[in-house]
């Protein structure tokens, strides 16, 4: 596809500001008494000039980010056209992305990855408040090549201050209205001889909310807090090693949706009972009323009602719902750069995530202890940067990038699946002859272990005088295993359910500098969807007495830009 020239106007912006590095960069002082900043981006792992990318890349620096207060994640779609979040139940936790009118229509996998420093984040973290933010860069298309399964729709990289290359900075902020009240302090700085720095950045927003449960707390208030630090150790000439050991820390309490008001409720700001969606007829159980309207349960009970009163008799539904949402994260890192005197880097990457969320707004699961969603996520990237060519001369010289990753995430997820329990005792003296009984709850633990090897090629070829050819060839090769083991709550157990499968991904791209600041190009690329087993079970197959049958493996999926 072609470089598309009506993106917002910070890209614009971008494209201007590619005379100061193109051929003609020295005429263009001549002729000029001002030059444009040039803003670099990350797209292929190393830094380069956007004006330089074979795709479409939009960047927002932290001030372009507080002019149009974006304060976390999915408020980018205030800054960046074609991405739309979309949050599930309410949660911060079940956030997915639509790019382009195309998501997975999985919410544990959206199809778009978000790295925060280089380090990749859960599907537990995809919605993560702003705290110490230097840049956002938002790639669109995929970037399956060089970041793998997840990256099919597209990448969101933020990047957060560092004092090694930004120098001394220190903030503190507070804004306050009816509606949300907002607090961050950052600073950072040199604590050794330009040996060793360190930063530290805490942020905390809260937006207000005036529903009362009924013991009289404001539940739909959200709130977030944010911690991170880091320590940086800069070796110098002398000694071209640099690094960095960080971490962060957030807490969150979100807003609830589906809260179904009635008008006492909305005119008083108070629940009168547990908050739940509230049906019409059947208001002491909305799973039992959900559960009732299958038409194999009516055909053998008679009518819904009857269905209803024996589903909410059996003691096995339970509509006890506290409505609150919660995620506590943590994330640690050891970065790794080794300079080579020709201009050759080694970088190596460790990263841990750990998530606990609670949502409690869901059908019939009333405690944290047996709704907590946990994600465990390790990570170790390790990646040779070469300069080729004349390093520092645009018609002739490139870079190839060559690494290794290995990624292990561990799931563990107390949910509501659809399952056919027709060979369950219990439900057959219950039900008779029903066939279906569409909800249950599973205690489910996904594990994946995956190895990827990947490279990249980008080279400039002089043609005349200031016009350049570019080509960048990219491929990465994935394997993963999956595995996933859990119950169902009448006794029923998953054993040991496995699922092997490789990806392939691609990129080629030809670009071409007709003249200083111009250029056009043309990217053919490919993404994939992870497989394996989704976190949360939503159809396991047909249950009986020897145990499920079948389960919920997910075939990797492609996507070509």
């Amino acid at each position: 596809m072609f470089g598309n020239s009506k993106t917002f106007r910070f890209v614009m912006t971008t494209l201007a500001a590619s005379v100061a590095v193109s051929a003609g960069a020295d005429e263009g002082a001549e002729q000029y008494d001002f030059e444009l900043d040039t803003i670099s981006v990350t797209a292929n792992k190393y830094s380069q000039n956007m004006v330089s990318l074979s795709g479409q890349a939009e960047v927002a620096d932290e001030n372009i980010l507080e002019d149009h207060e974006v304060r976390g994640v999915t408020d980018l779609t205030k800054i960046s056209s074609g991405l739309t979040p979309a949050v599930g139940f309410g949660s911060r936790q079940l956030t997915k992305y639509t790019v382009r009118g195309i998501n997975s229509g999985n919410i544990y996998n959206s199809g778009v990855s978000v790295y925060v420093d280089g380090v990749a984040q859960p599907f537990s973290q995809m919605n993560q408040q702003f705290n110490d933010v230097s840049t956002v860069e938002i790639l669109k298309g995929p970037q399956g090549s060089v970041y793998g399964s997840g990256a099919q729709l597209g990448i969101i990289s933020i990047t957060t201050k560092n004092p090694v290359t930004e120098g001394s900075y220190a903030e503190i902020a507070t804004d306050y209205s009816r509606l949300s009240w907002r607090n961050k302090v950052n600073a950072g700085g040199a604590l050794y001889d330009d040996v060793i720095y360190s930063k530290f950045g805490f942020a905390n927003l809260r937006d207000f909310g005036w529903i009362r449960d009924p013991e009289g707390s404001k539940y739909n208030t959200g709130e977030s807090y944010a911690v991170d630090g880091a320590l940086y150790f800069n070796g110098g000439e002398h000694f071209p090693l640099s690094v960095t050991v960080g971490g962060s820390y957030t807490r969150d309490r979100g807003h609830q949706s589906n809260v179904a008001l009635t008008e006492s409720e909305y005119r008083s700001k108070r629940l009168s009972g547990h908050g739940i969606n509230r049906n019409p007829d059947y208001t002491r159980s909305y799973l039992a009323g959900v559960m009732s309207a299958d038409e194999n349960v009516i055909a053998y009970m008679g009518s819904q009602e009857a269905a209803y009163e024996a589903l909410y008799n059996s003691g096995e539904i339970k509509d006890e719902i506290n409505p609150k949402e919660k995620r506590t994260a943590y994330t640690g890192f050891v970065k790794l750069d080794y300079y080579r005197d020709n201009g050759d880097t080694v970088n190596s990457i460790t990263s841990i995530n750990r998530s606990d969320s609670c949502e409690l707004y869901m059908m019939g699961q009333g405690r944290c202890g047996n709704n907590e969603i946990r994600t465990r996520q390790f990570t170790e990237e390790v990646r040779y940067v070469a300069e080729l060519g004349k390093k520092g001369d645009i018609y002739d010289s490139g870079k190839a990038l060559i690494g290794v990753n290995i990624s292990n995430s561990v799931t563990d997820n107390y949910v509501l699946a659809q399952v056919d329990v027709s060979d369950n005792e219990l439900y057959r003296q219950l039900l008779g002859g029903a066939t279906v009984f569409p909800i249950g709850q599973v205690d489910l633990r996904a594990d994946d272990l995956s190895f990827s090897v990947f490279g990249d090629y980008v080279y400039n070829f002089g043609v005349g005088k200031e016009a350049i050819f570019d080509i960048d060839l990219g491929l990465r090769y994935e394997h993963t295993r999956a595995k996933a083991n859990g119950s169902y709550m009448f006794g029923y157990a998953l054993d040991h359910l496995k699922h092997h499968y490789n990806m392939v991904d691609f990129k080629t791209a030809a670009g071409f500098t007709f003249v200083p600041g111009h250029r056009v190009y043309l990217l053919v690329s490919s993404g994939s969807k992870s497989g394996g087993f989704i976190s949360a079970v939503f159809l396991l197959g047909r249950a009986g007495n020897s145990g499920f049958r079948s389960g919920s493996a997910l075939r990797p999926g492609r996507f070509l830009s």
